[in-house]
């Protein structure tokens, strides 16, 4: 958001003061002052400065973009591996054109896939702006594929990379100089291509350039091309092929390879010859980075090209794991972390933590690229058991991934660990469930379980393991359920009383009906428990006819079928005379009557305005209307809510 730098009201007097700096957020998201950065700029005024937030930026008013003629600072928030200007083929990233200076500056962009006559990537005409960190990668234009300065230009590019750009007419593929004078330092010109001439960097028409501490390299088809009249000054420079002047070289710069943030990663190896081979009277500016965002200088004197070589932190592994059994004092063997430098100058780096528990020796050093023995050790005195983590911090400020952290993990004594702490049964005859018990921590585990429902069978209920999986199987015991509402529960209370997280709770639930009950004689008759159980038709077999045998589940309770039976010796109706007696028997009874059937409630609905019957005149109704109809000839569409 805008945020004011300096507080000064801007009154105009015979001699106005000048305006606070403000800085102006632009963030495609929406989150920023301005969505785009054309938007951004022309907001600004001299002195501000235009942060550009992390994303890609498309679309008309994030390409072409120019400064209006304005001192000011545009530049991205994380640099060029976050902040991305993609012109889509449409057009250019900046034009420069209106006698900007050197205090208007672009930093930290990667502009890529533009298009245009003139500078493709950026186009600087009777202008001079500095232009430091950014990635100018994968642009095209007729003159000057990456950069094209014309007109008097004289643009500062510093610590750019300039790379994979195409000229398809005159110029040069990565920057091209017509009557202009840039200056060019600690830059990587690499891989630019144009079918005659210069890949890398053309001087034309009374041009007149400044190179130094830069990379020329496998450009195509020269490096360096100066036309008649024109001018270079090329010093500590490594540019294949060689080019005269002090302190150049003409070595293979050892870029690291193809997976960088930038396509090819144009970063240095600790064994390139552009190390510490820059201009040794080189100061940095205060605050001045690399390309890649790293500090410069490390080591005394400058590296040749965009990135400046930092020691690289490299561990031996990120995580560590003691184990004991559980008794006080007991302390596990020690283990060894390696750490070594993977870059480039020495890694001096030293460790950090805040454990009690945890020894680190050495917890300082220094690597040229031989690797470093710290051993890691515990003293468990005092010292609850369970798991227990710490992370140490490895640290050197010039290192290129600093900090790097390393996680260690004591597990002091046995821990439970249960595949699942619920279990959910549903049915009158469910499957069995099956638990499982491990040791996570040291020692070994001796577990049991402890429970009070007697109709859940846990087998076994007690083992040990020193990391293996136990098996426990679950069960239920319908025989052995009382007559309570359908949805039991319990728990079980895993134990160890030397396990750092003992004792842990599994709940297990099981809902016993979903629509069926096999009924007994004394439940059949409580209806109470029948509406708990959500009136199960099955509920109503012949048992509850008390002296019947029984026959088969009530399909057809709801239809008339209040008995569950078969009448009749050969026709076999389900509804008839027995079914009506029933009905009759249960007449006008509610549901507190201690006598009412709920195999007579055939509609499941209560009749009545003030009286609520259960069995009225609605469940006769049915019987009437399924009188000595057969099975084939009933609705069978039970249940029926309530």
């Amino acid at each position: 958001m805008r945020t004011a730098v300096l507080t000064v009201m801007c009154i105009c007097f015979s001699l106005p003061l000048p305006c606070a700096a403000e800085t102006i957020a632009v963030d495609a998201s929406g989150a920023g002052d301005y969505k785009t950065i054309q938007a951004g700029i022309i907001a600004a005024n001299d002195g501000d400065t235009v942060v550009v937030a992390d994303g890609t930026y498309t679309g008309a008013a994030n390409r072409n973009i120019v400064f209006l003629g304005k001192a000011i600072a545009v530049t991205s928030e994380n640099g060029p591996a976050n902040c991305i200007i993609d012109c889509l083929g449409a057009s250019r990233g900046f034009l420069i054109d209106n006698s900007e200076g050197p205090d208007s500056i672009i930093k930290g962009f990667t502009i890529m896939n533009g298009l245009a006559s003139y500078g493709g990537g950026i186009y600087c005409a009777g202008s001079s702006p500095t232009i430091i960190n950014c990635v100018l990668i994968g642009n095209e234009a007729l003159v000057g594929g990456g950069v094209s300065c014309r007109n008097s230009a004289s643009p500062m590019l510093k610590s750019c990379i300039i790379a994979g750009n195409v000229c398809t007419g005159i110029g040069a593929g990565g920057i091209d100089s017509i009557n202009a004078g840039p200056a060019i330092v600690n830059c990587t010109i690499a891989d630019n291509s144009r079918l005659a001439n210069a890949g890398g960097i053309r001087l034309a028409e009374n041009s007149n350039a400044i190179v130094t501490n830069c990379i020329l390299w496998g450009d195509s088809p020269d490096e360096v091309f100066v036309e008649s009249g024109s001018t270079v000054s090329v010093t500590y420079s490594d540019v294949q092929g060689f080019w005269p002047g002090e302190g150049n070289i003409a070595a293979d710069p050892c870029f690291t390879g193809w997976s960088g943030v930038f396509g090819k990663d144009y970063r240095l190896r600790g064994d390139s010859p552009c190390v510490d081979a820059g201009d040794p009277n080189y100061i940095p500016e205060p605050d001045e980075t690399d390309v890649y965002g790293n500090s410069r200088v490390i080591g005394g004197i400058v590296e040749i090209g965009a990135y400046e070589l930092h020691p690289v932190i490299e561990v031996s592994a990120a995580d560590f794991v003691f184990s004991t059994s559980g008794l006080d004092g007991e302390n596990p063997p020690g283990q060894q972390l390696v750490i070594r430098n993977a870059g480039g100058e020495t890694l001096n780096w030293h460790i950090e933590h805040d454990c009690d528990w945890l020894t680190v020796e050495p917890d300082s050093g220094s690597s040229d690229g031989q690797p470093n023995e710290v051993t890691l050790s515990v003293d468990t005195s005092g010292l609850v058991r369970g798991a227990h983590e710490c992370s140490i911090t490895i640290l050197d400020p010039n290192a290129e991934n600093s900090p790097q952290i390393v996680h260690v993990q004591l597990l002091h004594g046995p821990i439970l660990e249960l595949s699942d702490n619920f279990f959910g049964f549903e049915g009158s005859n469910p499957p069995e469930h099956f638990l499982t018990i491990r040791n996570a921590g040291g020692g070994i585990l001796n577990w049991r379980i402890d429970y009070d429902c007697n109709w859940l069978t846990v087998e076994p209920d007690s083992g040990s393991s020193t990391g293996e999986p136990d098996e426990i199987i679950l069960s239920m015991d319908m025989s052995l359920l009382p007559p309570t509402p359908p949805i039991y529960n319990c728990s079980l209370t895993v134990l160890d009383p030397y396990a750092g997280n003992s004792p842990q709770l599994i709940q297990v639930e099981w809902v016993v009906l979903r629509g069926c009950f096999p009924s007994t004689p004394e439940y059949a008759r409580q209806y109470a428990d029948w509406i708990a159980y959500g009136m199960p038709d099955c509920w109503c077999n012949s048992q509850a006819i008390v002296g019947r045998p029984p026959t088969r589940l009530g399909d057809y309770q709801c239809d008339g079928d209040a008995d569950s039976r078969n009448e009749g010796v050969i026709t076999k109706y389900r509804v008839s005379l027995i079914d009506i007696i029933y009905i009759i028997d249960n007449w006008k009874k509610k549901m507190g009557d201690p006598t009412l059937s709920p195999c007579a409630d055939v509609d499941h609905k209560a009749e009545g305005v003030i009286a609520k019957y259960r069995v009225g005149l609605n469940d006769l109704n049915i019987v009437i209307a399924n009188w000595k109809k057969k099975d084939r000839a009933l609705p069978g569409d039970c249940p029926r809510p309530e």
